[in-house]
């Protein structure tokens, strides 16, 4: 008796359920410290007399047993006998579940068996558990299969374990029988990895705990015993690991004298990286965020995208609402990489900025603004390709202008996608007094503008060919244009660039705009 749970009292049913009663069965709270159900008790200890479980009292019902008898032993509870049957059972009394999912075939509707829906002898030859589940019932707990399940599904369960002796078992020599497997096992690593390189070792400690593992679940799987594979997994690894760190002792040495010896090129190195990285930040910090322009209005969808193809890059955008009712847009692409053309992205950027807004809404006179501010100031001989534009947010009227940069794409519901045809003139700061052209257009509701930079039709694959010009085409020929948005756009020929290059490496920055009128509120 002392080694099953014991409880000092209990509480009973009302006198009536009492005394109509076949058989009565304790129901008790299970749960280990986690809050986990992974055994139940057929027998405790009430008022210092033995008793039944409601699963074991059920059993006992069904079969018509009139009597228990229990079998025990110096090292505890042994067996139930229930009538003429035997249930073996954990020394404690308890049986360790072998738990399946909350099947569905387990549970009849109250429903179903007051409307008649089931045929009378439905429930012939089984034993039937009357409960109440559902949102708000308490008896709900988890089990190693399930974080929620009610507790009818468990003692359902238990006489399924039962009647079909399928718990789980643990052996009473497993814990003997783990000890030895960690004393063979460190063993064994102590003796051979010593003699091997510390990659291998690692290898040969990976491949035993992976042995044991599987080891440990054949036998749940085959047999239903439990084994814990967790004393000579883990004990084992503190050996690797004592082991590997008086092997790596030489090497760290070593290594260490290498370090002193590269750590004047290292520390150069970072802060180079450093200024580069912060570089970085304070150009893409420069970029307009797309989805924030002030102004904007809603029937206009905004997106634009940029990659360097080094820490820092010469290609710009930018977007702003000139007034309320003049929306200006460019990209831009400085001559080189590196710092000196993203200083004079900056500036490429800044001035073209401050003429569109000194300037107002006519496109000729801002990009010949632009191009006599950019150039005045340029020892490096630098120059910048751009495509400007400005779009009426009401009329959908829209001037384009372009310096030496790809034209846009336009395409619209009822044509496939085309390059248009814009005059074109000369990049920023290479004429000092040329006039550049704007072109005027109308864009319709649904029209969609797509700018690029050559980073896009430049990209190479590694067998050095171009993206190009028709593969851009392709891409929004077979998207559905009317169903996705500026920044699905920008981001799927984005991804669409960077599968066709592959493994080869960026060679040029690439920057995606994409502009989308709508039919105005």
């Amino acid at each position: 008796m002392q080694h099953v749970t014991t409880y000092a009292d209990h509480l009973v049913n009302i006198t009536g359920l009492e005394q109509a009663a076949f058989g009565c069965g304790y129901l008790n709270d299970t749960r280990d410290r986690d809050g986990v159900v992974r055994s139940m008790p057929l027998l405790i200890s009430v008022n210092g007399q033995l008793a039944p479980t409601l699963a074991l009292e059920l059993l006992r019902t069904a079969l018509g047993a009139n009597w228990y008898s229990v079998h025990a032993g110096p090292g505890g509870v042994q067996s139930i006998q229930n009538g003429k049957s035997r249930v073996p059972v954990d020394p404690d009394g308890r049986i360790r579940l072998h738990f399946s999912p909350a099947f569905a075939d387990r549970r009849v509707s109250a429903l179903a068996v007051l409307n008649g829906d089931l045929p009378a002898n439905a429930f012939a030859n089984q034993i039937a558990i009357i409960a109440v589940t559902g949102v708000g019932t308490i008896d709900v707990v988890a089990t190693p299969v399930a974080a929620l399940m009610d507790g009818v599904e468990i003692q359902a369960q238990v006489v399924e374990n039962i009647l079909a002796n399928a718990r789980l078992v643990r052996p009473e020599n497993a814990a003997t029988v783990e000890f030895l497997l960690f004393i063979l096992v460190a063993g064994f690593c102590i003796l051979f990895l010593p003699r091997v390189h510390p990659g291998y070792g690692i290898l040969v400690y990976l491949f035993l705990a992976v042995l044991l593992a599987g080891s440990s679940l054949l036998a749940f799987l085959m047999t239903r015993q439990l084994f814990d594979p967790t004393l000579p997994i883990t004990g084992s690894a503190l050996v690797v690991v004592m082991l590997m760190t008086a092997g790596f002792a030489d090497s760290k040495r070593r290594r260490q004298e290498l370090n002193a010896a590269l750590e004047t090129e290292r520390m150069e190195r970072v802060r180079i990286s450093g200024e580069l990285q912060a570089a970085r930040e304070i150009q893409m910090g420069m970029l307009p965020d797309p989805s924030a322009v002030d102004g904007l209005p809603r029937h206009l969808d905004l997106y634009a995208l940029l990659e360097p193809a080094t820490e820092v890059g010469g290609d710009l955008y930018d977007a702003f609402m000139i007034d309320d009712r003049h929306f200006f847009f460019v990209v831009g692409d400085v001559a080189g990489k590196g710092v000196a053309a993203s200083l004079f992205m900056a500036l490429s950027k800044t001035l073209c900025k401050s003429a569109a807004l000194r300037t107002g809404v006519s496109l000729e006179t801002l990009m010949n603004a632009a191009n006599e501010e950019i150039s005045r100031d340029n020892p490096g001989m630098l120059f910048v390709t751009a495509l400007a534009g400005i779009i009426d947010v009401m009329t959908g009227e829209t001037q384009l202008c372009r310096a030496g940069h790809d034209a846009p794409v336009l395409a619209r519901p009822d044509a496939p996608p085309q390059f248009m045809e814009i005059e074109a003139g000369p990049p920023l700061c290479v004429l000092d007094d040329f006039s550049y052209p704007a072109t005027t257009m109308t864009l319709k509701p649904g029209d969609l503008l797509v700018l690029i930079s050559d980073g896009v039709t430049e990209a190479q694959n590694p067998d050095e060919a171009l993206y190009g010009l028709n593969r851009i085409l392709d891409y929004l020929q077979k998207r559905n244009l009317s169903a996705s948005t500026a920044e699905e756009l920008c981001g799927g020929l984005y991804t669409e660039v960077k599968q066709f290059s592959g493994e080869a490496v960026q060679s040029d920055d690439i920057t995606i705009m994409a502009i989308r009128f709508q039919q105005p509120d």
